[in-house]
């Protein structure tokens, strides 16, 4: 009879193995299957049936080994001089919860919460005391006096915001400020691509696309209906 060390994690004659534990993690997390289809696929395949308990312990077992490498995400996207912030809905056990993202171009780190606004915002850790600046959407939570960032409102919601107003209240300003925005955001990557001054680019076009937008305010200061309709959003 030979004898041989177990690998490490084996503590009992029949187990699921790392492999196993690291499938789970992506079938779920990346892939984004629910828990029961994952033990159905492993059933059908292995002709085993994890519990639903031991699929959730590998996710938590997961969750605790990346904590410390989601900690250098945050502290990177602190150091940031540019952030962009979002924030979706999702429905938990029948009850709405708000996924929060913070992101750059190398980094992002996504925090659940049960408030969309700036508690939610608060509780990622990084808006509280960031900085920097913020490119977001005209969600009135993040303009709260109690947050000390600069913002910047994110171009494809700007763009989405001029489209609706042209087709919504049939506005011609709007499309002519949405083909701006879209010349000026031409010109910035190609100096970025050129490495090259942002106003070296601003030649004869700019002025041929300046038209003045202004007329998109009336006389009486009211707002469009789409304007009205949009508002600030409500914080929850």
């Amino acid at each position: 009879m030979q004898r041989v060390t177990a690998p490490a994690g084996i503590e009992a004659p029949t187990q699921y193995g790392t492999g196993f534990a690291a499938w789970t993690v992506y079938l779920n997390v990346y892939q984004l299957l629910p828990l029961e289809r994952i033990g159905q696929l492993f059933e059908d395949l292995c002709g085993y049936r994890p519990f639903d308990k031991t699929l959730l312990s590998y996710l938590e077992s997961a969750s605790s080994k990346l904590e410390p490498i989601e900690h250098v995400i945050r502290e990177r996207l602190k150091e940031s001089a540019v952030i962009h912030c979002d924030e979706t809905g999702l429905r938990i056990q029948g009850t709405t919860n708000w996924m929060h993202v913070a992101s750059n171009v190398s980094y992002t780190l996504l925090t659940l919460h049960t408030s969309r606004g700036s508690q939610g915002m608060k509780a990622s850790d990084i808006l509280a005391d960031y900085g920097g600046v913020v490119v977001h959407d005209s969600y009135a939570a993040y303009f709260r006096d109690e947050f000390k960032f600069e913002r910047q409102l994110c171009c494809a919601h700007l763009l989405r915001e001029l489209q609706a107003i042209s087709e919504y209240d049939k506005h011609r300003w709007s499309g002519r400020m949405n083909n701006f925005c879209r010349f000026a955001g031409r010109l910035l990557v190609r100096a970025v691509n050129e490495e090259s001054p942002f106003q070296g680019h601003c030649s004869n076009g700019w002025s041929r696309n300046t038209t003045p937008f202004w007329s998109g305010v009336r006389p009486n200061g009211r707002m469009t209906r789409f304007a009205r309709r949009q508002g600030q959003g409500a914080e929850r």
